[in-house]
Formats: structure tokens, sequence, C-alpha cells
């Protein structure tokens, strides 16, 4: 075997069960699922980085958007908002939430970028988050059928 078949054992952290170690395997020692290096980890927090600030912009433009049409509800031509008060909270509301759900998912990103390793506080914020909103749009949709 030359230099270049050499496999070069790297440190690398199993998010199952917490194995961390210097090592050449691909799969965990003790519960066999995939193992991740720094790299790896940074390069899927770039992903979050990205996705969550994809999410943080297009809500803002969405609520910035929506605000324009509410200030056009008393005009008679052009768009504008024919929902009662209630109706634009509810909006406000779900608009809200996503640009949270970006936001988190974007400072989860940030994380592994900076450290190369995963925040499991951060993570079962955003979990939550999008069972809330699941959940949430589930019971909506049931309420308003």
């Amino acid at each position: 075997m030359n230099a270049a078949q050499t496999i070069v054992p790297r440190h690398k952290t199993c998010y199952k069960c917490k194995y961390e170690g210097e090592t050449a395997e691909i799969r965990c020692p003790r519960c066999r699922k995939k193992l991740w290096t720094k790299p790896e980890t940074r390069v899927l927090g770039g992903v979050l980085v990205f996705l969550g600030g994809f999410l943080m912009v297009m809500m803002t433009v969405i609520i910035i958007f929506f605000i324009g049409i509410m200030s056009q509800s008393g005009k008679t031509t052009g768009a504008r908002f024919n929902g009662s008060p209630s109706d634009a909270l509810l909006v406000f509301a779900i608009l809200g939430f996503v640009l949270l759900f970006g936001f988190t998912s974007f400072i989860a990103g940030l994380w592994q970028l900076i450290f190369a390793r995963r925040n499991m506080v951060l993570i079962w914020v955003i979990l939550i988050l999008g069972g809330i909103f699941l959940v949430g749009g589930t019971i909506l949709r049931a309420f308003l059928e």
C-alpha cells in the first residue's frame, strides 16, 4: 500500500451516541452510525446559515409587502387587505413564527461554522419550533374548515 492509499485517522464525532475520537473509521464503533468530521459539520452549518438567512430575508420582505398592502386598505384601487384585525394578527403571527424559525436556524448554523460542533440546545429549539408549526398548522386548518 502506498502513501496515497493510507487512510489518515481524523477526529470524528458520532451525533447519536456522542462518541468522539481519532479514527479512520467511517462508522461509529459503538452504534455503527456515520461519524462526522469537523469540516463536514462546518459545511452543514454553512447550509443551515444559508437556509436560515434565506428564510429571514424572505419573511422580512413578505412582512414589509403585507404592511404595504394593509396601508392601502381604505383605498378603492390597487391591492388591499380586506380581512379583520384578527385575520391580520394571524398572518403576522405565522410570518413572525417563520421568521423566528429562520433566525434560530441561522444562529445554529453559525454556531456549527464557528465551533465545528452542533449546539443541542439550538437543535432542540428548532425541532420544537418545527413541531409547534406543524401541530399549530394542522389545528388551524381543522378549525378553518
